[in-house]
């Protein structure tokens, strides 16, 4: 694409150039910027094997340099003693022998194959990421606050994408009330040759908030949702990315409805199909009901969800709760919750797809302090699990190992939650923790307030490389 004033050829870079770097004139007066971006197809930035997507036939030049020079000392936040450069106009390095690749806040992680993530971040949108390049799915998204990702039940480029339509009333706007901005689910055609490429469809939602969580229940082509007011699902239509959307408030659940914060689907120990939701309480109301874990199954077309059982623990101070599940045994949960000042509160496990729940001891290994665990989680003491730092996954084969990052971490169990050691990660403030194995081989998938860092098998150090290129 040429300047339409002078003719030059105009660069790629991200993000798009203000005005045309010959004559002056200004960008938006020339074609609007989310055109420059939608444009956008595959460029390849040769030095670093950085590849986003331009479309090369129409005319645009290839960049031959990277922007260099951004030299400041490190800040003891950011754990490291050399100083930063940036590199390329995606993500900064901290230097040495071993560069370190920084990015932005990740919220979610889906392993696409051996090395391709989708990845999804607050203000960021939605990425695809492989060690060697990197691009973003979402230029052309109003608001690409995402906090969540599910598979659909189209094939292997069926993709949802959930958020909230402003950063105000994101993770950090804890103890506030419900957000006032809305939710936004977004969807790929699974029906078209590149879906993830090709622009997401927008799927409309009512007055419900923001998306926290969802699940896919693929069986029944169901997808549900976690939001401020409530859990909702809806069937999925024949064309997903449609407007074939018909929202539903699961039934069972206090009234009036409450926040939401973790959600998955399990399997019962007689086969039945399960949801689990857990409340995320604005403060202490134990006479509504809103708190701790509910389970839920199909009954007819509906959603009928009933509080679950929980020894050890009291439900009632549970705040800010995530979950997560063996695939291979989808039987067997982990709960991990914060307090409703934001320090760790309790770990719990089921074993019969979420109906009953029992508290694991969850003590740092080697220490003889008891809370030595929730110490050092917490990093500087002042909580902030309370809707921004807390994660868990458990691995998609073995059941007892499980890990979970708070403010520090991640923390590594192979005894099914029993006792924890640290396993330090890159950067503090953990949102996701995902173990995977689609090829056979194990990896565990931290994302936090630095981007997203990999580590290829249990024990083994995290690596930053999909981070130079978002």
């Amino acid at each position: 694409m040429n300047c339409l004033s002078c003719s030059h050829a105009l660069p790629i870079l991200s993000p798009p150039p203000l005005m045309c770097p010959h004559c002056g004139t200004p960008l938006p007066s020339l074609f609007s910027r989310r055109q420059f971006l939608r444009r956008a197809r595959a460029v390849s930035l040769s030095s670093l094997g950085l590849a986003a997507f331009l479309d090369v036939s129409s005319g645009f030049s290839l960049p031959t340099s990277l922007l260099k020079g951004l030299d400041r000392p490190a800040t003891d936040a950011d754990n490291f003693n050399t100083p930063w450069e940036l590199v390329n106009n995606f993500g900064i390095r901290a230097g040495g022998q071993n560069p370190v690749w920084i990015a932005g806040h990740v919220t979610d992680v889906l392993e696409l194959s051996a090395t391709g993530i989708l990845v999804a971040t607050q203000t960021g949108g939605v990425w695809f990421l492989t060690p060697d390049f990197g691009f973003s799915l979402s230029r052309d998204w109003d608001m690409p606050n995402i906090y969540c990702l599910a598979k659909g039940p189209d094939g292997v480029h069926h993709f949802y994408a959930g958020g909230v339509s402003s950063t105000d009333g994101g993770p950090g706007a804890t103890g506030r009330g419900p957000t006032t901005n809305g939710g936004y689910l977004y969807v790929t055609d699974p029906s078209l040759s590149v879906p993830l490429l090709s622009p997401w469809h927008p799927i409309p939602l009512p007055a419900i908030g923001q998306v926290w969580q969802m699940v896919v229940d693929a069986g029944s082509r169901r997808i549900i949702l976690a939001t401020d007011n409530g859990v909702y699902w809806s069937s999925i239509p024949m064309n997903p990315a449609s407007d074939g959307y018909f929202w539903n408030l699961a039934i069972g659940l206090p009234k009036p409805t409450g926040r939401f914060s973790g959600l998955i689907t399990a399997t019962m120990a007689d086969n039945q199909f399960t949801v689990i939701a857990a409340a995320w309480p604005w403060g202490a109301d134990v006479a509504s009901g809103h708190y701790g874990l509910f389970s839920g199954h199909w009954q007819g077309s509906d959603l009928v969800m009933q509080r679950a059982n929980v020894s050890g623990t009291d439900q009632t101070r549970m705040t800010f709760t995530r979950l997560a599940g063996c695939e291979n045994h989808p039987e067997v949960l982990y709960a991990l919750s914060s307090d409703g000042d934001g320090h760790l509160f309790t770990l719990l496990q089921s074993s019969d797809g979420g109906l009953n729940w029992s508290t694991r001891p969850a003590y740092l290994a080697g220490s003889s302090d008891l809370d030595a665990l929730r110490k050092l989680a917490d990093g500087k003491g002042d909580g902030q699990g309370n809707g921004w730092n807390l994660a868990i996954g458990v691995s998609v084969t073995d059941p007892n190992t499980l890990a979970f990052g708070w403010q520090h971490g991640p923390f590594l169990s192979t005894d099914g939650g029993n006792s924890f050691v640290h396993t330090p990660g890159i950067h503090d403030d953990h949102h996701v923790i995902r173990f995977t194995n689609t090829d056979g081989t194990m990896r565990l998938y931290d994302g936090s307030d630095g981007g997203i860092f990999v580590s290829q098998g249990l024990f083994s150090p995290f690596e930053s490389t999909y981070n130079r290129h978002r």
